[in-house]
């Protein structure tokens, strides 16, 4: 995945002045730690490169952190922490209403959270016009403190306002931030802060500085509706692959299990159709082998000769000595040359066997191993 990280100028002091009309820096990156770039320079804004992902980096003047623990917060989720907000901010921030306050917070510790300040109006205007030009993947915006380490300070341009002091940005804490006036050596001093811990690296040659968690400022009216979606597709998307994959599989196992059964009973049919011709030599082709079983021994059953040594008769003589036993007694029938071969299970009762042998005048020989002679 591509990553498009565009560096954002201070917002302007006029209302009336649009500088997005003016080429913005830019890094196109692989998203693979250490970050490789890909491309980088300057673009206006139709002409920057297509990426999968966009981070936009606010301006070090244009957004306060604030962390802090706050131990009454711990248990305060979504709406509740949001009616919170003003009372908590209101000793640290003036005007708190025309800001938009995004929000970190430790996983492990609830009660320690951080709160990022931006002007509202400004906020939304910079989504009006990279939503535009953002046609895919999701629009992360991020405060530029993130991408220098903690304890140092970078140097703030004033090449768009003529400024008392020169000013610096000076990462605190992991998310806290100050504006320092490097001009003023009263206040350097009185904090500890030295002019050697300047950094002069640019802003996007930093990127590999940003390894800990940040303060995506898109929250709560600003958040970007699709994303949820992106993100929840992107967290189960192989779960889903393997899903549809594994379904496909057994719909291939259902449907080869389904043509093996198939098979296998066309060839019982055509086992069936050549006992039957074997038995009824004048069966046609176009008749059901087991109908027309089943009717010549309903008709041998009824009306054959007891010395006949036709199969069906044979087989009807079997259903009266085995009346009394279990339906699954015989475990093997052979026939060969007017002869019946049976083989009984181990456990039939083979006295009452003979005894309905007896009764219906059917000769029943031991053949040995389980098998009977009937004729």
């Amino acid at each position: 995945m591509t990553i498009l990280w565009i560096e954002l100028p201070e917002r302007p002091r006029g209302e009336e002045e649009d500088i997005f009309n003016q080429p913005l820096n830019f890094s196109l990156t692989h998203n693979h730690s250490p970050y490789h770039t890909l491309q980088k320079g300057t673009a206006y804004i139709d002409e920057l490169p297509v990426s999968q992902e966009t981070v936009l980096i606010t301006h070090p003047r244009d957004v306060l952190i604030i962390e802090k623990t706050v131990e009454a917060l711990k248990s305060l989720s979504g709406q509740r922490l949001l009616q919170t907000l003003p009372s908590l901010l209101e000793d640290e921030v003036m005007y708190f209403d025309k800001n938009h306050v995004a929000i970190w917070r430790d996983t492990y510790n609830p009660a320690h959270m951080a709160f990022a300040l931006i002007d509202r109006v400004w906020l939304r205007h910079i989504l009006s016009t990279f939503n535009e030009f953002v046609q895919r993947g999701p629009l992360k915006i991020i405060p530029a403190s993130y991408f220098q380490e903690v304890g140092s300070l970078v140097q703030i341009s004033e090449s768009r306002t003529v400024q008392q002091f020169s000013w610096a940005c000076y990462r605190e804490l992991v998310h806290q931030t100050l504006l320092v006036p490097l001009n003023d050596p009263a206040y350097l001093k009185q904090n500890n802060i030295e002019h050697t811990q300047i950094l002069n690296t640019s802003l996007l040659g930093r990127l590999h500085l940003l390894t800990d968690t940040y303060i995506d400022l898109r929250q709560f009216e600003f958040v970007d509706k699709h994303l949820g979606w992106r993100a929840q597709w992107i967290r189960w998307r192989s779960v889903i692959v393997l899903f549809f994959i594994s379904l496909i599989i057994e719909t291939v196992g259902v449907n080869l299990y389904w043509v093996s059964l198939l098979y296998q009973e066309h060839q019982l049919l055509n086992e069936e159709r050549n006992i039957a011709q074997k038995v009824i030599p004048q069966l046609p082709k176009d008749i059901d082998p087991y109908l027309a079983l089943r009717h010549e021994w309903q008709v041998a059953n009824q009306s054959a000769s007891t010395n006949d040594k036709d199969f069906v008769v044979l087989c009807a003589k079997l259903s009266h000595i085995m009346v009394h036993q279990p339906a699954d007694a015989v475990s093997k029938i052979n026939y060969h040359h007017g002869l019946l071969e049976v083989t009984l299970k181990p456990g039939i009762n083979i006295d009452m066997v003979k005894q309905d042998a007896q009764s219906n005048h059917v000769i029943l020989n031991n053949v040995g191993g389980g098998t009977w002679q009937i004729k």
